[in-house]
């Protein structure tokens, strides 16, 4: 099972992966929350987990802070953070500094382009 996570710049959501079957695991606005609460309530049906995706726009902090709980959770190092590449199935970014791009308008375009 892979757990998805997008940090936006107010709030989290997640998902969970299951060979073809995803299910929504909720959405909290992170800024002012106390993250460890808010992110044990929205897992606390999840026992295991065998990766974590993770998609950020949002602040280090909160990026570092979601890690840290999903690793001790979890008891996991699989932890991949998604970035704008230069390059993906033949889509290219013209950004000069690729990773400059958000990620969340990366795998949008990546999307419709396929």
């Amino acid at each position: 099972m892979i757990l998805l996570i997008d940090i936006g710049n107010t709030r989290v959501k997640c998902g969970l992966q299951e060979e073809d079957r995803f299910s929504y695991g909720g959405a909290f606005a992170h800024q002012d929350a106390d993250i460890n609460t808010q992110l044990a309530h929205a897992w606390k049906e999840v026992s295991t987990i065998d990766s974590i995706v993770v998609a950020s726009v949002g602040d280090s902090v909160i990026a570092e802070s979601v890690k840290t709980f999903a690793i001790q959770h979890f008891k996991t190092q699989e932890v991949t953070f998604l970035r704008a590449e230069p390059e993906i199935l033949g889509l290219t970014n013209a950004y000069p500094e690729p990773h400059a791009l958000g990620v969340d308008r990366w795998f949008a375009m990546v999307g419709a382009w396929h």
